[in-house]
C-alpha cells in the first residue's frame, strides 16, 4: 500500500506498517511522518521526539536540521551522550 514500517533482515515486522514516511539515519535513528508532522524514533519504534515538526532532515554526524513554523534549528541526536 502507501504506508511504511520497519522490517528486519529475517522479514519480521519490527514497527507496524502505519506511517506515511520513514527514513533511516545514523546509529539506529529513524525520522518519520505520521500525517501530522515529522518525529524521531529509535530502531525499536520508541518515540524520541513527538511528530510536531514541519520539516526534518535525516541525522548526519549526529545532527539534523528541523523546522517548526518559521523557526529553523539544528537538533542533536537524542542517542548521543
Amino acid at each position: 500500500g502507501t504506508k511504511w514500517g520497519i522490517v528486519d533482515k529475517s522479514g519480521t515486522i519490527v514497527l507496524d506498517i502505519s506511517y506515511n514516511n520513514i527514513f533511516p539515519g545514523e546509529n539506529g535513528i529513524f525520522i518519520f511522518y505520521d500525517g501530522s508532522g515529522w518525529g524521531i524514533m529509535d530502531k525499536t519504534g520508541k518515540i524520541l521526539k513527538e511528530p510536531v515538526l514541519n520539516t526534518l532532515t535525516t541525522f548526519e554526524k549526529d545532527r539534523a536540521l528541523a523546522r517548526l513554523g518559521k523557526t529553523y534549528t539544528i537538533l542533536k541526536s537524542p542517542l548521543t551522550k
